[in-house]
């Protein structure tokens, strides 16, 4: 049990334990329920899932763009797991045949996930390591220039995020989304609809890739959604998630500004 509390509050951005210390959620209670074993890379969907439970919010639904892996290595398994529902969205055709034969449950879709405004078809550069692959020619070539091998390349249907929400999420947003597609992020988020649709928590990776240590945060997504009234309620250095602004306190905002 100590691990585990030691871990959430070293991930835990100062901003984020501001927040939660006018909430009476313990760390104890916490670590003893069932949702207390990670699958995701870095511990993210428990992390998650705390945020979650500091104000109250069950039964949550989500959407995941760029799922790769049903379930190691996923941040939205641990939810499926509990029997919440949700959307994988796969352009991998041999990934989504292993997601939507796990997550039967879940609304598994075999396409990109576009920055433009109506459906389309888009080059995907498939990778030997299936993690790389990937829609951005940039990010391929400095995947090639590291010496990854592309096994494939595949025209894959496009459709965009608000087109998604408008179709499968009728009477209420989506209450998380997780975002991993490698060099394609920020472009989501930038025709994401903000003022129509309001998550209470996304999940992005935010560090650019590196063979090493090396790797830098990619301060355009900061940027935006911290323009978007979203906080960054936690980060584990490859992924940072961010939580709506509303959930914030008056007090609590008062001294999020003395961090920036």
């Amino acid at each position: 049990m100590k691990p585990l509390k030691e871990t959430l509050k070293r991930l835990l951005s100062e901003k984020t334990v501001l927040t939660l210390s006018g909430i009476k959620t313990s760390f104890t209670t916490f670590a003893t329920r069932s949702w207390n074993k990670t699958y995701s890379q870095c511990g993210e969907d428990v992390i998650i899932q705390y945020a979650f439970d500091t104000i109250g919010k069950k039964n949550i639904t989500y959407i995941d763009i760029g799922t790769n892996t049903p379930k190691r290595g996923n941040n939205t398994f641990l939810f499926y797991k509990h029997s919440r529902k949700g959307i994988c969205i796969e352009p991998n055709p041999l990934l989504f045949r292993k997601i939507k034969w796990m997550r039967k449950k879940d609304i598994c879709l075999n396409v990109g996930i576009a920055d433009g405004e109506t459906d389309g078809s888009m080059l995907f550069y498939e990778f030997s390591n299936d993690c790389l692959s990937t829609f951005s020619k940039d990010q391929a070539d400095e995947y090639l220039g590291h010496g990854f091998r592309i096994i494939g390349k595949t025209n894959v249907k496009t459709t965009n995020i608000n087109t998604v929400i408008d179709t499968y999420f009728k009477d209420e947003d989506p209450d998380l989304i997780s975002i991993d597609t490698e060099g394609f992020d920020y472009r989501i988020l930038e025709s994401f609809n903000f003022e129509k649709y309001r998550p209470i928590i996304f999940c992005v990776e935010t560090l650019t890739f590196d063979t090493g240590i090396n790797g830098k945060k990619i301060e355009n997504i900061l940027s935006i959604m911290e323009k978007k009234d979203y906080f960054i309620y936690a980060d584990t250095r490859l992924n940072t998630i961010f939580m709506d602004k509303k959930y914030l306190s008056d007090d609590t905002e008062k001294y999020i500004k003395l961090f920036r």
